[in-house]
């Protein structure tokens, strides 16, 4: 199955959302043909740093955020760029 929206929370997980807020790095991956979801937003209310995964380059446009300025684009694709991507940020906090 699959392929449509992913079905609405009714609750939430305080574990879930303490280590969220605790995280200077959260890595988002939408699910299959949805572009973006409702982990994207609670990365991005998190003050983390947010790598979202290039389906989502059209919401990203319309919400007006900006690769490198409010998030960090990547390939799902190309896992050794992601680590590329990851590896900077982690050695140069200021970038972040």
């Amino acid at each position: 199955g699959g392929g449509g929206p992913p079905p609405p929370r009714h609750s939430f997980s305080a574990p879930y959302f303490t280590l969220l807020s605790q995280s200077k790095i959260v890595v988002t991956v939408n699910p299959p043909s949805w572009e973006g979801d409702h982990r994207l937003f609670e990365s991005l209310a998190s003050g983390a740093l947010v790598f979202v995964d290039e389906e989502s380059r059209h919401l990203l446009s319309l919400l007006g955020l900006r690769d490198r300025e409010h998030v960090v684009l990547y390939s799902i694709k190309d896992g050794d760029h992601l680590k590329e991507l990851l590896r900077h940020y982690q050695e140069n906090e200021e970038a972040a």
